[in-house]
């Protein structure tokens, strides 16, 4: 599978199926296991069960077989190899049936069966029958091991009395090893036993190898493993087959990018398929066209951008030159006194550093009233009609806004002197070529920067023709102030002196109410004078502070 991604998503799939499936296989084989060697342990004991009332039955019939011996009946043996004893109280052979002696043991054996092996290891179950004085002995074969019984392959049977170990069945028995408990040792871990206790302390133990048991549980087994590689198998030749499904337009979309990305923009990926993975292919491709048209008008582009870029320039440059030039014009008319030679000033450098054909400016008449602004043409320079900017005036004055208006050669702009949200005026520029973008921004700074030097050079005029008048009423009061005066001191001297005569008494004697009224008319003359003297200093005082304070406002101005 090519590509990282395939065998990613391949060894993810795998791991995220084959592991649960082989974790369910494990629990199930470790359940199915345990529950197997769960009913073979039931299926012993119940053999166990058999066998222990196969004994029993074997001892009752031997019992029987006896009793009609001893009483001379006629029988038929039931079991193998059957053998009977009668005898006395002192254990005294009365009569038998075979001339083998009885063992010395038997009677240390508790209760009346005993199974045991004799010196050749043949296996007997012994009964004693007490009969009064006397005891009844029988002996014979179990039917176990006569074939009358059928016993499942492979099981072994034990007989544990008084310690000893008495194998009845040993169908492979050999490979084990049981203690005299009847518990399988550490010898034998690949056995099942069971234990089951018979009469008189006797101990059955039936045992089964692990393989034999558990041979249901192994065939059922190795058909799951067998079924989980068959799924694993089918599951990973499905997963490949869908990831590859998966993967190979992801390849082939890899691929294609490589190839473009080493210059081949004709490589395309391959669609054959509607599903996602097809559109994701048809957008690559769209991407791919489109990046090649790209780079096909790349250069034209560049051009393209780059003569921008210098279109831009020029502009810039050509705003830098306006705002320059305006800034120099403004500083160079801003110190003039009248608004006409501002504008004398003004229009000539806007028309010879801006590279203009022609400038005018109307202002607007204040003192005038009326609905509709009156713009008085107060100067023109260069070739410009006014008569054909004149019809759009009052639309920019409204609108606070200039327009670029068609001219027979160039173009009009129109735009509105304004001093805040104030328009005074217009100033109409003739350009030689066409406007460009951002000219008439970057020309109503001029218009703006025009309209306060207008407005200072009013303002200066204004002073200019007050100050002027001031000087006028100043002159006019000091003549009339002089001439009062000289009216007034020349009468004021003579009731003056003609009152200091007649107090001398030069023309005669004076009464005393004579005196005391001629004192009172010199006192108040003489009051009346100091009173003149001190106004007419006043007064020139006034003067030659005035004069000062015009002078050093004529040097501030200059």
């Amino acid at each position: 599978m090519r590509g990282g991604l395939g065998r990613t998503l391949l060894t993810a799939f795998l791991v995220l199926t084959i592991v649960p499936l082989s974790i369910i296989s494990f629990y199930s084989l470790t359940r199915m296991r345990a529950e197997t060697a769960n009913a073979a342990r039931i299926a012993l004991e119940h053999q166990a069960s058999l066998i222990s009332a196969r004994l029993t039955n074997d001892a009752i019939m031997l019992e029987r077989d006896a009793l009609l011996w001893m009483q001379g009946a006629p029988f038929s043996p039931t079991l193998n190899e059957e053998s009977f004893w009668l005898l006395d109280a002192q254990q005294h052979v009365v009569r038998s049936t075979t001339a083998e002696p009885i063992p010395d043991t038997l009677f240390a054996q508790r209760g009346r069966q005993v199974i045991r092996a004799d010196e050749m290891g043949r296996v007997f179950v012994w009964r004693l029958v007490p009969l009064g004085e006397q005891t009844l002995v029988a002996r014979a074969r179990p039917s176990l091991l006569s074939g009358t019984e059928v016993v499942e392959e492979g099981i072994a049977i034990w007989l544990i009395a008084d310690g000893e170990v008495i194998p009845l069945v040993e169908d492979g028995a050999a490979a084990i090893k049981i203690d005299d408990a009847g518990l399988l040792t550490d010898e034998s871990p690949d056995w099942l036993a069971v234990r089951q206790a018979l009469d008189d302390g006797v101990m059955l133990v039936v045992a089964q190898p692990r393989d034999i048991a558990l041979a249901a549980s192994n065939a059922m087994a190795g058909a799951l493993i067998a079924a989980a590689l068959a799924v694993a198998l089918l599951t990973t030749v499905a997963a490949a087959y869908v990831i590859r499904r998966i993967t190979r337009p992801v390849f082939d979309l890899t691929m294609a990018a490589i190839a473009i990305a080493q210059g081949d923009l004709d490589k395309r990926a391959r669609v054959d398929r509607d599903d996602e993975l097809g559109v994701l292919a048809l957008a690559f491709n769209t991407m791919a066209d489109r990046l090649q048209e790209l780079l096909n008008t790349l250069e034209q582009r560049v051009a393209e951008r780059t003569a921008e870029v210098a279109r831009a320039n020029r502009l810039l440059e050509r705003r830098a030159g306006y705002l320059e030039a305006s800034a120099r014009i403004i500083r160079e008319v801003g110190r003039l006194e009248s608004p006409t030679a501002v504008l004398q000033a003004a229009l000539p450098q806007i028309c010879e550093r801006m590279n203009f054909a022609g400038a005018a400016v109307w202002l607007l008449d204040a003192s005038r009233n009326g609905d509709r602004p009156h713009l008085t043409l107060r100067h023109h320079h260069g070739d410009i009609s006014p008569q054909h900017v004149e019809p759009a005036l009052s639309e920019v004055v409204a609108a606070a806004h200039g327009r670029i208006l068609p001219a027979e050669e160039g173009t009009f702009l129109v735009l509105p002197l304004r001093m805040g949200e104030q328009v005074t005026g217009v100033l109409a520029l003739v350009m030689p070529d066409e406007a460009q973008p951002g000219d008439l921004q970057t020309l109503q700074v001029l218009a703006d920067q025009l309209a306060v030097a207008l407005e200072n050079a009013r303002a200066i005029e204004y002073e200019r023709l007050a100050r002027k008048k001031l000087q006028m009423l100043q002159k006019h009061r000091e003549q009339f102030l002089g001439k009062m005066s000289h009216e007034l001191s020349t009468a004021l001297n003579s009731i003056i002196g003609f009152s200091t005569l007649m107090l001398r008494e030069i023309e005669g004697p004076l009464t005393e109410m004579q005196r005391s009224d001629l004192t009172y008319i010199n006192r108040n003359g003489q009051h009346l004078l100091d009173l003149l003297d001190g106004m007419l200093e006043l007064i020139e005082a006034e003067s030659n502070e005035e004069i000062a304070l015009e002078q050093v406002a004529e040097a501030e101005m200059e």
